[in-house]
């Protein structure tokens, strides 16, 4: 029978709807206590406040709960749940919750079981366990959430993998930031511990002024942490221990009371492309471990030092590999080797007072490749060992001959007796530059015949007008940069002017070894951003800076650099304008390098109508961080004209007097405080009773008082360290004999378990 074609598509229809099951595409508003059994999406439409936990609870799969930008507010119930997204064992997919503010819960949002879903723009506050809590789920995101004022901002524990963090900010919280943790560890069976936790990425966030920690890897392998800043947490800002196989690569860390980076036997990541400054210990410590590249970090201004490599007597820290680091402005040293052997330390630029430091039993570690050609860590034609200098410009690499122009220094440098350099970076001469010199430089003028010999550097013709053959780069003429100055202003210093080295600026290394590369493409001068700061750094003696400004009449104008220096003497900057001295600032001593403070001039600068020069030199001077120059009016000083500016130019000592290098000795140990016998101590917080010295030796082991050593004082001791710190004698439970409490006296504790 001929059916009409509506029929037929009447046909097709139905036949969908039979096939396709009906799902209500309604939204359900929700404005109290809930339990979600039904997929389909959720919007809140007031805040709750109860005591009912948990205040919400999802129970089934394909669920949207929007917050709708309402709070969830508990009463600190201890194990209360402001939103628990759970099904017993049975997992759970395809959940999103969003746009929710918890307070005042155990846990503010918990997924258990849950996999594929969503946690979007999120604000946990204030809960006492943690903000965001994932245990056993997979494959997860976290995006946009906000985790402050908790005990852990996000906490991911108990076989959760494959799940991302993202662009959230954990601030604030009292332990850490985020706390990324396997199943258990046994504290009867060391062997069982389980590694369950792997391949999660936590990428683009941002952790700051936790308690204790930014961002902690505990017994976690496989994880990559990308992109992140972190800054100023109370003890360490990225910490992985008995985690290996990470990758920890292009995060931005500053600042701390303990080390940036630590690893404590983590063997086997990759640390690569992060900038460390600002630790007051050291930026980056290894600590028993093995097998790690470390490799494109840019570590400086730490408190102690760049880099240690630290084993313990049972556990060694050999076979890491430090490739191509910027190590430099830290402290007392470069890198510091303690129990540690067979590592490869090359292509890396040290610049510190004492740049190798040696330690405990150490055999040899390899400090060069064989040579070959590529462009070194400061901007040379060859690979092979590392660039030696000192932050005065007198090291090794800065004064060593290369008389062949390698970049190669012609000797090799000794470190200690059982350790050398071979092929020592010397410093790189610039792009342009010819050796030797002629005599006399030919123009397009010059109409006399040329007969010395051409040397081997140079191509001369035999027509009337010679011509030189040199690989120099074309000069850029100067000019102002971005754009004119016009007086009064503010010049940031990195607006040094366009023309390059030699006619803009000089500085020693041809790469711009900042942490800013972007900024000025091309130039040398070494160029941070950190803290919202842009600065030139690195400064050394004999650098300078030079900066075209305009006067649209004749004028006196005050001069005020703001920079900071770290050191505890003042140090005398030169002023230049248009090549005659025009006085000197005294930039004194600020703290630190992230403080600064404006210094005025000795005198005004008397500047004609026109277009002029300022230029800013470092002679005999180094180790200042400058942020801009402030021109501001002035009555003048005098009211006769000024004397023609003579052609003074800033004295630029190219070839140092060599320096002969004093042997460096290891600090030796402090030698501890006399031991406690048996005082009685108050109990740390969490423990029923005083810790116990059951040995008589002064250090207390039986950390929690209950009679005996064992995990519950590892744990005791851990959750405590601040208070340990502030409140009990340092010897009281420093079990590594360093003079104070820290992670490494957990450490041997557990070890005596």
């Amino acid at each position: 029978m001929e059916c009409s074609p509506f029929f037929r598509i009447g046909l097709l229809v139905l036949a969908a709807m039979i096939a396709t099951p009906i799902v209500s595409a309604a939204t359900v508003q929700i404005s109290g206590p809930t339990v979600i059994s039904s997929p389909g999406t959720y919007v809140l439409t007031q805040d709750i406040a109860t005591g009912q936990s948990p205040a919400i609870s999802i129970r089934c799969s394909n669920v949207v709960l929007d917050g709708n930008g309402h709070t969830i507010d508990g009463v600190d119930a201890g194990g209360s749940f402001g939103i628990l997204v759970n099904n017993g064992n049975a997992p759970l997919t395809g959940v999103t919750v969003k746009n929710v503010r918890l307070t005042d819960w155990y846990y503010g949002l918990y997924y258990k079981y849950v996999n594929g879903g969503r946690i979007e723009t999120v604000r946990a506050e204030s809960n006492p366990g943690a903000g965001i809590c994932l245990a056993y789920a997979n494959d997860n995101v976290l995006t946009g959430c906000t985790a402050t004022g908790n005990q852990h901002g996000v906490l991911l524990s108990f076989d959760s993998s494959r799940n991302r963090i993202e662009s959230c900010t954990l601030s604030s919280n009292d332990d850490a930031g985020l706390w990324l943790a396997s199943t258990c560890r046994d504290p009867n069976q060391y062997d069982r511990i389980t590694y369950d936790s792997t391949a999660n990425q936590v990428t683009g966030n941002t952790a700051t002024g936790n308690g204790r920690m930014g961002l902690y890897v505990d017994f976690s392998a496989g994880n990559v942490l990308s992109s992140n800043t972190v800054s100023g947490n109370g003890g360490y800002q990225i910490f992985l221990d008995y985690s290996s196989s990470n990758r920890i690569e292009s995060n931005t860390v500053t600042g701390g009371t303990e080390q940036g980076v630590y690893l404590y036997d983590a063997d086997s990541c990759t640390i690569s492309g992060n900038t460390v400054s600002g630790a007051a210990d050291y930026g980056l410590y290894i600590s028993s471990t093995t097998g790690l590249t470390i490799s494109g970090n840019t570590l400086t201004h730490n408190g102690v030092g760049g880099i240690a490599l630290n084993g313990e007597a049972t556990i060694p820290a050999d076979g890491n590999r430090v490739v191509s680091n910027t190590i430099r402005d830290n402290g007392q040293h470069g890198i510091f080797i303690c129990r540690s052997s067979g590592n490869t330390i090359t292509n890396t630029l040290f610049s510190n007072p004492v740049n190798a430091l040696y330690g405990g039993s150490c055999g040899p570690s390899t400090w060069s490749t064989q040579a070959q050609a590529g462009t070194s860590i400061v901007g040379g034609p060859t690979l092979g060992g590392n660039f030696w200098g000192t932050p005065s410009g007198t090291g090794f690499s800065e004064t060593a001959a290369d008389a062949n122009h390698d970049g190669i220094c012609d000797r090799p440098f000794a470190i200690n007796s059982g350790n050398s350099d071979p092929l020592p970076l010397a410093r790189a001469s610039g792009t342009g530059t010819v050796t030797p010199t002629p005599t006399a430089t030919p123009t397009s003028t010059t109409t006399s015949t040329v007969s010395p010999t051409p040397t081997a550097t140079s191509t001369f013709s035999s027509t009337p007008s010679p011509t030189v053959t040199v690989t120099a780069t074309p000069p850029v003429a100067q000019a102002p940069f971005p754009a004119a100055h016009n007086l009064p202003c503010t010049v940031e210093a990195e607006q040094f002017d366009a023309g390059g080295d030699g006619v803009a600026y000089h500085d020693y290394e041809s790469a711009n070894l900042g942490t800013n590369t972007a900024l000025r493409p091309g130039a040398g001068v070494d160029i941070d951003t950190e803290a919202g700061i842009t600065n030139v750094g690195y400064t050394r003696d004999g650098e300078y800076l030079k900066y075209t400004v305009d006067a649209a009449s004749a004028g006196s104008f005050s001069l005020a650099l703001r920079a900071a220096n770290p050191d505890p003497a003042a140090k005398v900057v030169k002023v230049y304008l248009d090549g005659a001295s025009a006085g000197q600032v005294s930039v004194g001593p600020t703290g630190s390098w992230a403080t600064y403070q404006d210094f005025p001039a000795s005198a005004p600068l008397a500047f004609p109508a026109g277009r002029h020069v300022v230029t800013i030199a470092f002679e005999g001077v180094g180790r200042i961080n400058l942020d801009r120059l402030v021109f501001s009016a002035a009555a003048p000083t005098v009211t006769t004209p000024a004397p023609a500016p003579t052609t003074i130019a800033p004295t630029i000592q190219t070839t140092p007097p060599p320096v002969v290098l004093p042997t460096i000795t290891p600090t030796a140990t402090p030698t501890v405080k006399p031991e406690l016998q048996n005082t009685t101590l108050p109990a740390l917080p969490g423990a029923a009773s005083p810790p116990r010295d059951a040995d008589g030796n002064g250090r207390y082991e039986d950390v929690n008082g209950n009679g005996r050593t064992d995990f519950g004082d590892v744990t005791l001791l851990f959750n405590n360290l601040n208070t340990v710190g502030s409140t009990y004698p340092a010897q009281t439970f420093d079990f590594n004999g360093n003079t104070r409490v820290d992670y490494g006296d957990v450490t041997v504790l557990y070890g005596q378990l």
